[in-house]
């Protein structure tokens, strides 16, 4: 095969993947989201809900309903309800493990927080999980 149809197949070929992972980026974003929330959730003994996310390519991820509630009521109790949530991403952090912080903008429009301890001699989260819970 001369150079010229080698280099030809190798610029189609990169052409395909560029245009490949621009497609699947909405749902590798969306289903990455998903399982970030719920294996944080799952690490602090609680249970993350969310009814639908958009993630369109290089946009901010789109939540329409995440409900957060505690699996156990015997430590602490929290509900956590949000309507409408607006995560701005930051990729550069994420992608080549840069400073900063992974959301970088973040809106809500409707917010219910209720925490309750009920036994203050227990330890209810660890402090990485208050970290995240703010």
């Amino acid at each position: 095969m001369p150079l010229r149809n080698r280099w030809f197949l190798i610029s189609l070929l990169v052409l395909v993947l560029a245009l490949w992972g621009i497609i699947s980026a909405p749902l590798a974003i969306s289903n990455g989201v998903r399982l970030w929330v719920w294996w944080i959730a799952r690490q602090e003994g609680l249970t993350a809900s969310i009814d639908k996310i958009d993630a369109p390519f290089l946009r901010p991820v789109s939540i329409r309903q995440f409900h957060l509630k505690s699996s156990r009521d015997d430590k602490l109790r929290v509900d956590v309800t949000a309507t409408d949530v607006s995560v701005g991403l930051n990729f550069k952090h994420l992608l080549l493990h840069r400073r900063g912080h992974i959301i970088s903008s973040l809106s809500i429009r409707e917010l219910h927080v209720l925490v309750r301890h009920s036994n203050p001699n227990l330890r209810a989260l660890t402090q990485r999980g208050w970290a995240t819970l703010q």
